[in-house]
């Protein structure tokens, strides 16, 4: 019988988001670090440390809270690796691959919707 309640080990993924997109994104609205917070639900001092950049591997679920109060996909958020950051691709594959079936579908869902901007309730 499959143990339900096991979770196998997966390399971590560094997520890095961009500071200086984040400020511009808050400029071009016209917001403050506090106006984001309130939109997000995330403490003043967690905005701060991300609009200075201070955050160097934030939780994904703080860069979706971001991205959606922003109104942009979250892709518009994030820092695009280099050639020093490695091969993301191949990190990405190798967490893909660790997961079971129900699992890789949810992540391709999960990440075909980050590609579209969320809309906004009207």
């Amino acid at each position: 019988m499959r143990n339900a309640g096991m979770v196998r080990a997966m390399p971590r993924v560094p997520i890095q988001h961009d500071p200086e997109m984040l400020n511009r994104l808050l400029e071009d609205r016209g917001w403050t670090g506090a106006d984001l917070a309130r939109a997000t639900g995330l403490s003043q001092p967690s905005v701060w440390s991300l609009l200075k950049g201070e955050t160097k591997m934030p939780k994904a679920s703080k860069l979706v809270a971001v991205a959606n109060a922003l109104g942009v996909p979250l892709k518009q958020i994030l820092k695009h690796p280099s050639k020093s950051d490695g091969d993301l691709s191949e990190s990405m594959l190798s967490v893909f691959n660790a997961l079971g079936p129900d699992n890789q579908r949810a992540i391709l869902a999960a990440a075909t919707a980050l590609l579209k901007p969320p809309k906004n309730p009207s």
